[in-house]
């Protein structure tokens, strides 16, 4: 209830706002606004009324006359200091929001010519103690006297064929039962024990037992065939309710928030069950959805923290969206075939759920369907699946284990995040989209991932230098994320993007060169990398992501050799203290990195020198050789990495020294430049 009057506040303030100030030909008449046309006359709101308002059943305006035939939406709007209002003969109708929040308002007499009371006509009077409405109405609105608290008298005569939900709510003074024809409109809130509807109403308009608090137990006759919206919401005390085989439908929110609720029979005349329905009923055990019944709505069962077991029967083709979450206690669930789609968070935080299986006749899986169902050790996916939505078993840490068939396409970001337990996966293939972070944290994954041209995912426990393969187009997102103890990674030639938080918290990596194929660094792509030392970024680079590179807080160079300065926001180096580093950058482009941010909050901004620092490694002990299209370095520290690149820059790939020792293979006749620590040695290659 409380979401849709959440909306239904908004619809209603934005309708205020366009009804006054898309008014057109206002005048005043005897202190009361007026919009004219053609001969009549509607009452608006422009100023604010206070007092008793007498208004009349004609004006007379520039020696014309008009009828005043209607009171216009919103037209006493929160005249807080409005007394009374007489409405002529002449008015047909009373526009939504009429008296909207008129709190001092303490009678109105609504005249027989009135066939309409609208939405919110008389929101929040709470100093109104009685209204008669004539034979003449024929309709009232949703809504229509909410929170008058201090009425305690109404009239509604037969002639009313039509009434909105919630017309009564929060008339906490009126102490009988209200009836209109063969709608059951109002009970008082403080009524107490069993109450049994008259045999011969058809309609429980929605909210008629709203906020019955102490109702025990109801008897709904044969003769109903409509529950409304929130028909019974908040009844907390209700344990046990049976519904007629003459109901076609269970409307939204209808039991929500019924606590005491163990119990509930649906007939097989019901073809539909609500948004809503059966939330937080938390008493609830045990449901049986009827072979009658094609849909569940969202959150229809969601917080029945009680429900141990649900059927539902083949006759069902969508389970809405967190349908049966927060369903703590629910152990297991079946899908029939006849379902073709699992909604967003369907069963999300049954933590209690052990095992699930899903139908060939679903086709996709959807956000967050099953997370943190934290007790849940299997899951069989079937071959008619092509979709796995964002977050659909993110947080399963019981899952061990998971199979992915040849039917699925694309996999959503955060997947199968957090599942802890997870010691095998596979991946068909087929799958030609990885989302972000689809197995962070799986901290029971020992083997990298590798789908097609995707690289995937990295275990966290991994130590030392990794080499991503060759083939590599795409480092997914978060696909290193949290590897600690990686101290170095090589990039091959093929990567063209890195994708958001791809080495996320690699704390123990210390420089990074990224190869000239790369054209995108993604969102936080190396954020906390606390260790990283030495960036270079090649020329291909055009785009840096949102903190990319921030909290580095040990960055000293970063060699950026993009002659057009990357574009990137104000934070890619975000609490990296830049301000004592040195940013390296091709000299035609020193003046624009200077004033573009962040580029600019560099310490220190140099051109890039190729130097030949042959006398400075010389005097390290480290001997260089070319020959056969090699290139042999010896005489490096252990865990060296040594850089190479061709003379216009461009990233040709690193190595990493074993026992002091680099090899490293270029074509034959070319110079090439590589760097070992601070020094750039210019290598003819023999």
């Amino acid at each position: 209830m409380k979401k849709r009057f959440t909306a239904c506040l908004t619809t209603l303030i934005l309708s205020v706002f366009f009804s006054i100030s898309a008014s057109a030909d206002v005048v005043k008449v005897d202190g009361i606004y007026y919009d004219i046309s053609g001969t009549t006359a509607t009452v608006t709101q422009v100023g604010d009324y206070s007092g008793d308002i007498v208004i009349p059943e004609s004006i007379t305006f520039e020696n014309s006359k008009y009828s005043v035939t209607s009171i216009g939406d919103a037209a006493f709007f929160e005249c807080i200091d409005l007394t009374s209002v007489t409405i002529p003969n002449s008015v047909t109708s009373i526009g939504s929001d009429a008296f909207w929040g008129c709190r001092s308002l303490t009678s109105v007499t609504i005249p027989n010519s009135v066939t309409s009371i609208g939405d919110w006509a008389f929101w929040g009077c709470r100093s109104l103690t009685s209204v008669t409405i004539p034979n003449s109405v024929t309709s009232i609105g949703d809504l229509a006297f909410y929170e008058c608290s201090s009425l305690t008298s109404v009239t509604i005569p037969n002639s009313v064929t039509s009434i909105g939900d919630g017309t009564l709510w929060g008339c906490s003074g009126l102490t009988h039962p209200i009836i209109v024809n063969d709608m059951f409109v109002f009970l008082p809130t403080g009524y107490e024990g069993h109450y049994s509807i008259p045999e011969n109403i058809s309609t429980i308009i929605g909210g008629a037992f709203y906020e019955c608090r102490s109702l025990t137990s109801v008897t709904i006759p044969n003769s109903v065939k409509s529950i409304g919206n929130d028909a019974f919401w908040g009844c907390s005390s209700l344990t046990s309710v049976t519904i007629p085989n003459s109901v076609t439908s269970i409307r939204d929110e209808a039991f929500a928030s019924c606590s005491s609720l163990t119990s509930v029979t649906i007939p097989n005349s019901v073809t539909s069950i609500g948004d809503n329905a059966f939330e937080e009923c938390t008493s609830l055990t045990s449901v049986t959805i009827p072979n009658s019944v094609t849909s569940i709505g969202d959150y229809a069962f969601l917080g029945c923290s009680s429900l141990t077991s649900v059927t539902i029967p083949n006759s069902v083709t969508s389970i809405g969206d967190e349908a049966f979450a927060s369903c703590s206690s629910l152990t297991s669930v079946t899908i029939p075939n006849s379902v073709t789609s699992i909604g967003d968070w369907a069963f999300a935080s049954c933590s209690g759920l052990t095992s699930v299986t899903i139908p060939n006749s679903v086709t996709s899986i959807g956000d967050g369907a099953f997370r943190e169902c934290s007790g849940l050790t299997s899951v069989t996916i079937p071959n008619s699946v092509t979709s796995i939505g964002d977050g659909a078993f993110e947080y399963c840490s019981g899952l061990t284990s998971v199979t992915i068939p040849n039917s699925v396409t694309s996999i959503g970001g955060w997947a199968f995040f957090s599942c802890s337990s997870l010691t095998s996966v596979t991946i068909p293939n087929s799958v030609k989209s990885i989302g972000n972070d689809v197995f962070s944290y799986c901290s029971s994954l020992t083997h990298p991932i590798i789908v097609n041209d995707m690289f995937v995912f990295l275990p966290t426990g991994y130590e030392g230098h990794y080499s991503i393969p060759e083939n590599i187009s795409t480092i997914i997102g978060g696909a290193f994320y949290g590897c600690s103890s990686l101290t170095s990674v090589t990039i091959p030639n093929s990567v063209t993007s890195i994708g958001a938080l791809a080495f996320y918290r690699c704390s123990s990596l210390t420089s990074v060169t990224i190869p000239n194929s790369v054209t995108s660094i993604g969102d936080y792509a190396f954020y906390e990398c606390s260790g990283l030392i030495s960036v270079t970024i090649p020329n291909s680079v055009t785009s840096i992501g949102d903190r990319a590179f921030a909290e580095c807080k040990y960055i000293e160079n970063v060699y950026c050799y993009a002659e057009e300065v990357p574009s990137t926001d104000f934070d890619a180096f975000d609490d990296s203290n830049i301000e004592n580093a040195t940013l390296y950058v091709p000299a035609s482009a020193i003046e624009a990195y200077k004033t573009t941010e962040p580029w600019s909050d560099f310490g220190t901004i140099k051109a890039i020198e190729v130097a030949d620092g042959v006398e400075s490694v010389k005097e390290r002990g480290i001997a260089i050789q070319s020959a056969g299209g090699f290139i042999n370095i010896s005489g490096l520290d252990t865990n060296d990495t040594v850089s190479f690149y061709a003379l216009d820059g461009k990233a040709l790939g690193t190595a990493k020294s074993i026992d002091g020792n680099v090899s490293f293979s270029a074509k034959q006749g070319t110079i090439v430049v590589a760097r070992i620590g601070k020094e750039s040695v210019k290598i003819a290659v023999k």
